[in-house]
């Protein structure tokens, strides 16, 4: 879904303010199957909780600041309160495939373009639950219940994915 040829994918990148930026150009370049730019805004920034804090200094700090000597940089934090941070932890437990603990992704609005979908069937987004007597020699009332759903990745370009 996220490769160097789609245009979504950049490697050996650890959430910084410059590998934020490039993944802000990764989407700047994302064009339709037209070859169109789709001008896509990056609205969220989906992190393990390992990056949580990081996330959440991007997203509240007004300015950064380098204490180091003879360093000079802006100080204005140009991503403030920009890309809301959506900590999974599901993404760094070491018992999914595929687990990272600094793996990160830049994500648009699934309003205006989204990677996954979920569906339900005739639109039924609760569970069905049905009930009926228990047979003649058992006292009692029985109980079943469904759900029908599926999810999916749909679009590579509504998202951008970073690893380190």
């Amino acid at each position: 879904f996220w490769t160097a040829a789609r245009g979504n994918l950049q490697t050996s990148s650890a959430l910084s303010l410059t590998t934020l930026g490039t993944a802000v150009a990764l989407f700047r370049k994302m064009a339709g199957p037209d070859g169109n730019l789709l001008s896509l805004e990056p609205r969220f920034l989906l992190v393990p909780p390992e990056l949580e804090v990081l996330a959440r200094q991007y997203y509240s700090s007004l300015e950064w600041r380098d204490t180091t000597a003879n360093t000079k940089m802006a100080t204005a934090n140009i991503y403030y309160q920009r890309f809301t941070p959506i900590v999974v932890p599901e993404l760094s437990n070491t018992g999914y495939t595929g687990y990272s603990a600094t793996s990160w992704w830049l994500l648009a609005d699934p309003a205006v373009l989204a990677s996954a979908v979920m569906a339900f069937l005739n639109g039924q987004q609760s569970p069905t639950i049905e009930s009926a007597d228990a047979d003649f020699n058992t006292l009692g009332i029985q109980f079943r219940g469904y759900h029908d759903f599926g999810a999916a990745m749909t679009e590579y370009r509504a998202s951008a994915h970073s690893t380190a």
